[in-house]
């Protein structure tokens, strides 16, 4: 999945999240954020872990802060909601590549299981040498929400 969003990217062609839940009003909302300005690529998986050992993820969307081509429309946030109560996979990707520019992070993932009513920040956070994906409940004040990172199956 992570390897078809980059080779839309790369081969120009727009990208078209492909992530799908029928969500009612108290279901659980995720609002993503990236702090790389160009192309970081959210997944969502909400099968069960037990039906689903390799861990098959949807593009739930893309963070582009600015527009540097014709595909892909600026998108400063992303927000989907997801099943209460349930385990919920989160991953993401980011890749940029242009005139010498280079850089790159992920993809990264993580689970946790969201509570209803409740909303979440997921956000791919740029470190110094590194990057991490971050979680936390969304307020006043956030507060940190128990996941587990994990690394998924290979990409084929």
């Amino acid at each position: 999945m992570v390897a078809a969003a980059v080779l839309a990217v790369a081969a120009g062609c727009a990208t078209r999240p492909n992530y799908f839940y029928a969500a009612g009003r108290s279901d659980p909302e995720l609002v993503f954020k990236s702090d790389f300005k160009l192309h970081t690529f959210f997944y969502v998986n909400i099968e069960p872990a037990s039906n689903n050992s390799c861990r098959k993820f949807k593009l739930a969307g893309y963070i582009l802060h600015r527009d540097v081509n014709i595909w892909d429309a600026v998108n400063k946030e992303l927000r989907i909601r997801v099943p209460a109560d349930q385990e919920v996979a989160v991953g993401a990707y980011h890749h940029y590549s242009s005139d010498g520019d280079f850089s790159i992070c992920g993809p990264l993932y993580i689970s946790f299981t969201p509570k209803k009513g409740e909303t979440y920040r997921v956000r791919l956070a740029e470190l110094p040498s590194s990057c991490a994906l971050r979680l936390a409940r969304a307020g006043d004040s956030p507060s940190p929400v128990k996941a587990e990172s994990f690394k998924t199956c290979r990409l084929q």
